[in-house]
């Protein structure tokens, strides 16, 4: 993404017609259309296509492809559309147990700070502050819980089925080891079922199978 052309077809792809300013409610309105907007899900690993985590080529399969996407790709490609509108965009490397399968966005602008993160199949549908706090969203109680060495740990609710991640700085050579394992490794949970999730106004719909 580096046009405005680029950010108007991500804007008409996650259906947003609010403001498009670098403030707040940007934030929040973005992060709320494009979880409702574009779905979770891992159909090219189970057809053997590799899902690289550059957000440019997640522009083009969920913009033009109008294709859904996993963390990597959903996250990655908030980020492009954040930084065309002028927040400060840090992509941290986001870690279950030892590896770092996850992407998730740490936003600046003004003297604000904020996680955003459409990537979790069932996490918060609005940013959320970067300070020791429970907070809840669609009725789910979620916990930030910031670490000494100062990254911090995201807890989810209590009926998600992962527990959440440890956060802490950039680490792009991490995440790209981590998604080939998880695309490729019989290990791998992605490539023993195939989740895929879609969001309501205040709630989402899981379907796990184990066949395309």
């Amino acid at each position: 993404m580096g046009s405005k052309g680029d950010l108007s077809a991500y804007l008409k792809r996650i259906a947003y017609d609010g403001p498009v300013r670098k403030d707040f409610e940007t934030l929040c309105g973005l992060q709320y259309a494009h979880m409702k907007s574009i779905p979770y899900e891992t159909f090219d690993i189970h057809f053997k296509r590799h899902i690289p985590i550059d957000p440019e080529v997640a522009f083009d399969k969920l913009v033009h492809q109008r294709r859904g996407g996993a963390c990597y790709e959903q996250n990655g490609l908030l980020g492009l559309a954040l930084q065309e509108i002028g927040f400060e965009v840090t992509r941290l490397a986001a870690y279950v147990k030892d590896q770092a399968s996850h992407l998730t966005l740490k936003v600046e602008w003004d003297d604000q700070v904020r996680i955003c993160d459409v990537g979790l199949i069932d996490g918060p549908m609005e940013p959320y502050k970067l300070q020791d706090y429970s907070f809840t969203d669609c009725g789910h109680e979620y916990k930030v819980e910031m670490l000494e060495d100062g990254g911090f740990r995201f807890h989810n609710h209590k009926l998600s089925p992962s527990q959440g991640f440890v956060a802490h700085k950039p680490n792009e050579q991490a995440m790209e080891e981590t998604s080939h394992w998880l695309q490729t490794s019989p290990e791998s949970p992605f490539t023993k079922v195939v989740p895929v999730c879609t969001r309501t106004a205040d709630n989402h719909i899981l379907m796990l199978t184990d066949r395309v």
